[in-house]
């Protein structure tokens, strides 16, 4: 593994990850997970970055990456299906 850059300011972080092409990124944070939408915004950019959220407190780390998911459901009939996607939207997906 090879460090080839670091920042504490978020945009010249977006900036660098794709500059760099980077595979993974390490941010340090303070534990608390909604004081930074950094993550999503990475992934958003750059779909196939690792991004590893390490906490100051409980060394505790977090992984964040897109993933596909597939699921076959039961049946795909008229009430089935929109019944399926009702639930999966519920549980935020």
């Amino acid at each position: 593994m090879q460090v080839v850059a670091e920042t504490s300011d978020p945009i010249e972080l977006l900036l660098e990850a794709g500059e760099q092409q980077a595979d993974v990124v390490f941010l340090a944070t303070s534990g608390n997970e909604r004081e930074t939408g950094l993550p999503s915004h990475l992934l958003a950019e750059y779909s196939n970055l690792l991004i590893v959220t390490i906490s100051a407190g409980p060394q505790n780390a977090t992984i964040y990456r897109q993933t596909i998911c597939r699921e076959t459901v039961a049946s795909a009939n008229g009430v089935q299906l929109p019944n399926t996607i009702r639930m999966l939207k519920q549980q935020g997906f």
